[in-house]
């Protein structure tokens, strides 16, 4: 998951990123190359807008 993680270095500089969890549906991932799913990881997190505190998740 290497771009992953730079895109989270590079939107957070300065943040230890410890761990990174998310949960996918098998049937949409399957015969993807890893590659391929880390890399729209990282466009996914470049265009992210972080949430605005815990009670966004509701």
């Amino acid at each position: 998951m290497q771009n992953l993680f730079v895109a989270l270095r590079e939107k957070y500089p300065g943040a230890e990123v410890r761990d990174v969890k998310f949960i996918v549906n098998p049937e949409e991932v399957a015969n993807q190359e890893v590659a391929e799913i880390d890399a729209k990881l990282g466009q996914v997190v470049e265009t992210a807008v972080p949430l605005a505190g815990a009670g966004a998740l509701m």
